[in-house]
């Protein structure tokens, strides 16, 4: 097994509005019910009790340690 350092990896720096198969891709895994867009919706994940608020494109609740997995298999 070889060792890869940080550098060797390769991640896309383009904002995740402008990759729309990437949100749906993981609206597709988690479902409708579990994938959250309004802003209504997203507010107590984009609220810290500590450290502010920010902006969220949506928030992902797997319903299963399957799909899960799979979310974390996009990244």
């Amino acid at each position: 097994m070889t060792q890869r350092s940080p550098t060797d990896l390769k991640a896309d720096p383009a904002p995740v509005e402008s990759r729309p198969a990437f949100l749906d891709a993981l609206r597709a895994t988690v479902g409708p019910r579990h994938f959250l867009t309004r802003p209504q919706d997203t507010e107590r994940f984009r609220m810290g009790y500590r450290s502010g608020g920010g902006e969220a494109k949506a928030v992902v609740r797997p319903g299963s340690l399957l799909n899960c997995g799979r979310c974390c298999s996009f990244a």
